[in-house]
């Protein structure tokens, strides 16, 4: 029974893993579009901004999948055990 919960368990994480991704997603097309539209002359700083906030948006999404992989290790070790 706990052997089921914990494959249960690490299901939903990884559904709520994929929707943080989708959503982390939809969050940089919205910060590209809107830092498109503020063009400032002079301002170098906007761009360098949004290179690393999609640099760090990177970085969440590798980390994501790292867990999601982990995740999947324990679940297998812990049906074996």
């Amino acid at each position: 029974m706990i052997f089921l919960l914990d494959k249960i368990y690490a299901e939903r994480d990884s559904l709520m893993l994929e929707d943080i991704e989708r959503l982390q997603e939809e969050t940089s097309v919205r910060e590209e579009r809107s830092f498109g539209s503020l063009k400032h002359p002079g301002n170098r700083l906007e761009p360098k901004k949004w290179q690393l906030n999609r640099q760090l948006q990177k970085e969440i999404k590798d980390n994501s999948i790292l867990t999601q992989e982990g995740m999947k290790i324990v679940t297998e070790h812990n049906e074996m055990g």
